[in-house]
């Protein structure tokens, strides 16, 4: 999966719904697809990247029904082992 370019970080800066949760998996590396399949979970709109790391943590069983490219993304961040 593609990561953002710089050209869409910019433009989804400027959005007005852009949330610190949005830029901050942005900054971890997810693609778009993830970011918005983890933000539909997550509450919370100004978590940091530690804090997403946290949650997605915290949150895994959460995850079961997200897209397979967003599960691997996330095992890939948080180093576990393919389900």
């Amino acid at each position: 999966m593609n990561k953002i370019t710089d050209e869409e970080k910019k433009i989804l800066k400027e959005a007005d719904w852009f949330q610190d949760t949005h830029r901050s998996l942005m900054e971890l590396g997810f693609c778009w697809i993830s970011i918005i399949s983890i933000t539909e979970l997550i509450a919370a709109g100004d978590l940091c990247t530690i804090q997403c790391i946290e949650w997605l943590n915290e949150n895994r069983w959460m995850l079961q029904e997200v897209p397979v490219v967003v599960k691997q993304e996330i095992e890939d961040l948080l180093g576990l082992e393919p389900d």
